[in-house]
């Protein structure tokens, strides 16, 4: 655990593991006091009247060339990684925008990518974290796996620190070997036609919020 209010560059983290420190109590200071955590970043994405006219992605890979197909209207820009997405942000123009970052090495550009979206006002702009393009595969149910459900559930405890220095990185592993001699067969460089065929969009698009399934995607249940 590290305590810190600064975003740790040097790390891959996850959204989902940035927490803040509430104390109990309104004479904490004097004596006793209890202390829990709570996550900060869990409500998202918010896209209420953003009429996404453009998304990013953080890269040129087989997540940007899946949204590239599932897009309807939308122009699709490619950030270059997730360190270059508020900068690509601030150099798009003023259409409505959402951002589809790995939310599982993403914790320490969020803060500052949320405070230039809460300034602007001539256009909405919403964040979507999914933990990866490579976990939205994995819980469509498009591989089979007797593991998956409990490895899902429960990541921390499969996760080997050595071998895989975030989330983010376990995910494409775990979907490289579980996808391997199969029709599925990943890549993280150049998709798979197996993945843009229609049944099979369907069930990874199945899987989105559905705030965002609704306003960019030709899909129906």
């Amino acid at each position: 655990m590290l305590v810190t209010r600064a975003p740790l560059k040097m790390l891959p983290y996850s959204i989902h593991e940035i927490y803040e420190i509430l104390t109990a109590g309104k004479r904490a200071d004097i004596k006793e006091s209890y202390h829990y955590f709570r996550e900060m970043y869990s409500n998202y994405p918010v896209v209420e009247n953003n009429r996404i006219a453009c998304a990013i992605t953080e890269d040129r890979n087989a997540g940007f060339q899946f949204f590239a197909h599932v897009l309807k209207d939308s122009k699709l820009i490619s950030a270059g990684g997730n360190g270059n997405v508020l900068s690509c942000l601030e150099q798009t123009d003023s259409a409505d925008t959402l951002a589809i970052v790995d939310g599982a090495a993403f914790g320490a550009m969020i803060e500052s990518c949320l405070e230039y979206i809460k300034v602007q006002t001539n256009r909405r702009i919403a964040l979507w974290m999914p933990e990866s393009f490579e976990y939205l595969i994995l819980k469509s149910g498009v591989i089979s796996s007797r593991e998956l459900e409990d490895i899902l559930a429960s990541p921390w405890n499969y996760v080997e620190a050595r071998e895989s220095e975030s989330w983010e990185r376990f995910f494409t592993q775990l979907l490289i070997s579980l996808a391997k001699d199969t029709p599925f067969q990943y890549s993280k460089q150049t998709l798979n036609p197996s993945y843009l065929q229609d049944r099979t969009v369907r069930k990874i698009v199945d899987g989105f919020p559905a705030a965002i399934k609704n306003r960019l995607f030709d899909f129906q249940a």
